[in-house]
Parts: C-alpha cells; sequence; structure tokens
C-alpha cells in the first residue's frame, strides 16, 4: 500500500445504498409503494432512470411535480415517515450487504479516512453499520438530513470531505486527492462536480450507464493496489 500513500490519493467516500448496503431493490419497492397509496404508478425502470440517486426528499417532490401534483412540504414529510415505516421492514430482516465492499473497506481502513455521504436517513445506515460493525470506522457520515440539495448536486461530497479535513486537521484533502465508491448515474455526477475521482460499480446499473465515472468495475475485489495507483500517480 505504500506506492498508493506516495500518491495523491487521501481519502475514500462511500455512498451507502447500492454501494454498501444491498437496498436499492428495498428503496423502489417502498417508494413505488407510497405513491401509489396517493394514485402515482411508477415503474422500475422510472424509477432507476430517473429517483434512485436523489433522496427521500428530492424524490418524492420531483415524482409529485412530475405528475402535476403541489409537493407541499408537510406532505412530503408524511410521505418520507410512511416510506421509512415500510422501510423498516427490510432493515429488521437484516438487509444483506456486499461481501466485496466489506473487503474493501478492511484493505484501506487503516490506510485512509473514511466517510459516507448518501441520500439515505441516517438511523438507516446506522442500523446496517451496527449490525455488520462497522459503525467506528466512518468518523464522518453525510445523510439527507444533512443536506440542502440531493444527488446529483455535489454538495453531500464536499461536505463530507470538509467533515473528514475538520476531524483530521493534518490531512489537508482537495477534492482532486479524493476517491468516491458509487453505484448510481446521479452520484458519478454529483462526485465528477465536486471535482472527485469516482470509480462505478455494477451492482445497481450496467457498466455502459455509467461511463461518466472515472472507472467502472464488476467488484470492488478488482481495486487492487495498482489499480489505485494508476488512477492517482
Amino acid at each position: 500500500m505504500m506506492a498508493i500513500i506516495k500518491t495523491m490519493l487521501k481519502t475514500i467516500i462511500f455512498d451507502f445504498d447500492g454501494v454498501i448496503a444491498n437496498s436499492e431493490p428495498a428503496h423502489f419497492i417502498t417508494f413505488q409503494k407510497v405513491l401509489a397509496e396517493e394514485g402515482i404508478a411508477i415503474s422500475k425502470t422510472d424509477y432507476f432512470k430517473k429517483y434512485l440517486a436523489m433522496d427521500d426528499r428530492g424524490a418524492f417532490t420531483t415524482a409529485l411535480n412530475d405528475f402535476g401534483i403541489l409537493s407541499d412540504p408537510v406532505y412530503i414529510s408524511e410521505l418520507i415517515f410512511r416510506k421509512s415505516c415500510y422501510f423498516e421492514h427490510y432493515l429488521k430482516e437484516e438487509m444483506s450487504v456486499y461481501s466485496d465492499t466489506l473487503d474493501f473497506i478492511d484493505f484501506v481502513k487503516n490506510r485512509f479516512p473514511l466517510a459516507i455521504n448518501s441520500g439515505a436517513l441516517r438511523a438507516e445506515i446506522d442500523v446496517v453499520l451496527s449490525r455488520v460493525g462497522l459503525e467506528e470506522i466512518f468518523p464522518s457520515i453525510i445523510s439527507s438530513e444533512n443536506v440542502t440539495k440531493c444527488k446529483p448536486d455535489p454538495e453531500g461530497y464536499l461536505k463530507a470531505l470538509a467533515s473528514l479535513n475538520q476531524i483530521h486537521i493534518n490531512l489537508k484533502a482537495e477534492p482532486f486527492e479524493c476517491l468516491v465508491i458509487e453505484d448510481s448515474i446521479g452520484g458519478i455526477k454529483s462526485a465528477i462536480s465536486a471535482g472527485m475521482k469516482c470509480i462505478a460499480v455494477t451492482n445497481t446499473y450496467p457498466a455502459e450507464a455509467l461511463k461518466e465515472a472515472t472507472r467502472v468495475v464488476s467488484s470492488l475485489n478488482e481495486l487492487t493496489e495498482s489499480f489505485l495507483t494508476e488512477i492517482f500517480s
């Protein structure tokens, strides 16, 4: 790993849904269910094409606007609450995590400061991290409650970096010294707009849909020392 340390790579920021937790299917099912209760039908294709990278508030607001319904903040909050109640069932059913991601986290956790930037609710993130013993690994977690603009806006990634620089006072990392791990099109746009390099893993979308990323991999097992050194040399 010494070769990587000598390069520009200083920190790694992970998306959560679709990168650490295999939660995208559950988010779609619960989002679809709540909208159906409001008389709105969306397909899986609609969800993955337009809403997946957004946080709950952004996704519901956009969906209602798409169907000509006024998105009152109180109404949106009610929809978010209902979705979280449905989603809790999947969390209790021990939502699976990606083993290759866990292996990669183990590979880098003692070498680089790590953070999470996700559109998920903080409580949802904490439940999964606690279950797999990762609650102490990420000193900075930016969740949907911490941003005003969801992905593809770069706000979340820039806040995650700022938080890591504040926690690790000698880090002084710039965006170009950060590696982002993403699975979605909107997430890639967010990371690239923040000035960061982005590895996209094909957990959610096919490789051809993720071409804006710095690199596309089918598994994080591909992120070897030489692979990372090449990107950041």
